[in-house]
């Protein structure tokens, strides 16, 4: 598995999917379904980063069965991809119920502020793609709130937030501002 990530780190994608596939047919479903969970997971992840949603939905949707016949921690990340992959393929119910799911799993497992951030984040960016401003915003506050606070200013998190918002301005035809966040974005790279 860790060649695997190594491989989706530096974007040699189809080798890393090669690599988790034949890791997949390694592992006994009995023997570790959490590490088979996670090596579902992880494929998902690489094809949602290619936009394939048929697979990403497939992979995800394996790692999430899967835990629960087993009855193993599901982990907030997977329920999080699965709605990002819902709001792509425009299911908005099926998205906000993953979403939901995920900020329960957050919530009561005092995830990582890391985590906080990315759901926060990818949930206001699903609320974009279904014109639900109001709620779009609320989100962006939150994840930009957390992502100071815990990374400060000058971080990828942090930038990629402000340039969610720059998203979430350039949908509402505000120009100025959306121009504004992705300066912001820029700026809290370097």
């Amino acid at each position: 598995m860790n060649k695997g990530n190594l491989l989706k780190n530096i974007n040699r994608f189809e080798e890393a999917i090669s690599h988790y596939k034949k890791a997949i047919s390694l592992v006994s479903i009995d023997n570790n379904p959490v590490l088979l969970s996670k090596l579902y997971n992880n494929l998902g992840s690489l094809y949602l980063k290619k936009y394939d949603f048929k697979n990403s939905y497939f992979f995800f949707n394996s790692s999430y069965i899967l835990a629960i016949k087993k009855e193993i921690k599901i982990s907030p990340i997977t329920l999080i991809n699965l709605g990002i992959t819902y709001s792509f393929k425009e299911k908005k119910d099926s998205s906000d119920y993953f979403f939901l799911l995920a900020e329960k799993e957050l919530n009561k497992t005092k995830s990582s502020f890391y985590n906080l951030v990315d759901f926060y984040k990818n949930y206001a960016l699903h609320k974009i793609r279904n014109n639900e401003f109001s709620s779009a915003q609320n989100l962006l506050q939150k994840a930009l709130e957390f992502s100071i606070k815990t990374f400060g200013e000058n971080h990828l998190q942090t930038s990629k937030v402000y340039s969610s918002y720059g998203n979430y301005y350039k949908k509402i035809n505000n120009t100025d501002l959306a121009l504004s966040s992705y300066d912001k974005a820029i700026s809290s790279r370097s």
